[in-house]
């Protein structure tokens, strides 16, 4: 047996809130739904439901509704108030309809026939996704947004918006090196080749500050770094051939090994790299 109650949603960081009417099959405190707002988009991680009020019925439980947004209309008393109502018209998509209209769309829905509910849930069940815009409509939207900067006021609510919000769980090292390896058997790369080429003009010649160097240094240690493989190895070689230290950097480089004692492991593989060296000359 269907249950009818009124609730009221409340967004916990913004206090801003929204009435609505709801039926369903458990107890309406059990109820998981929270709202199918349409102008309004809160970041729905951060909403309560309170105020329940159950009815016998949902004509009883659509008038209660009705009662409690015509009360709370008055945006100057109630600025955080997020139902859409004006005099005695709601608003539906932003579109007024009075509420002789909203009683005959209430009465047709709740008559409908068991044929009728079937086609809807069919007709649900094609819409997979939404229309994709055309390469045209995506170049319009980028150059309207082009050189667009955010109000204070826009950050603010963006910051507000997102406080509290689900975030992806962690990924494991196996787990990144596990996606980074399948993307490269498969021949995808992480961005563009364009994109990659615009990123190196912007960085050429940039200089990095010591506080930066020693926050990515800080960062950087202790992490496991995945084993190279053999192209990259030998895109490395490639890269030093031919290549000339300066004076300065080769006395960092005699400063830092100094007293320091080689493995016989780490000597033949010094021996090994110098013939590899030697024979790409």
């Amino acid at each position: 047996m269907k249950r009818h109650y009124i609730y009221r949603i409340e967004e916990q960081c913004t206090g801003e809130f929204y009435w609505g009417v709801r039926s369903c099959i458990c107890t309406p405190i059990d109820d998981p739904y929270m709202g199918s707002m349409i102008t309004w988009r809160p970041n729905k991680c951060n909403l309560i439901k309170t105020d329940i009020i159950e009815y016998p019925n949902r004509s009883e439980a659509d008038k209660a509704e009705m009662i409690k947004i015509d009360y709370y209309c008055d945006k100057d008393k109630f600025p955080l108030n997020r139902n859409y109502h004006n005099g005695k018209s709601f608003r539906c998509r932003n579109m007024p309809i009075t509420c002789e209209t909203r009683e005959k769309y209430i009465h047709a829905a709740n008559n409908r026939s068991v044929s009728h509910v079937l086609n809807l849930k069919k007709a649900a069940a094609k819409r997979t996704s939404y229309a994709k815009m055309t390469q045209e409509t995506k170049d319009k939207i980028s150059k309207s947004l082009v050189g667009r900067r955010r109000t204070n006021e826009e950050k603010l609510n963006i910051s507000i918006g997102k406080k509290g919000k689900c975030k992806s769980m962690p990924q494991s090292l196996e787990e990144k090196q596990k996606r980074v390896s399948t993307r490269k058997n498969n021949g995808m790369p992480w961005m563009p080749i364009e994109h990659y080429e615009k990123l190196s003009i912007l960085f050429t010649g940039k200089l990095v500050s010591e506080q930066t160097r020693v926050k990515i240094s800080a960062a950087q240690k202790g992490k496991a770094k995945p084993p190279r493989t053999s192209e990259h190895q030998r895109k490395l070689t490639e890269s030093q051939i031919g290549r000339k230290s300066t004076d300065e950097a080769k006395a960092n480089i005699s400063k830092a090994l100094t007293g320091r004692t080689l493995s016989q492991e780490h000597k033949d593989a010094i021996s090994r790299g110098h013939a590899r060296r030697n024979k790409l000359s």
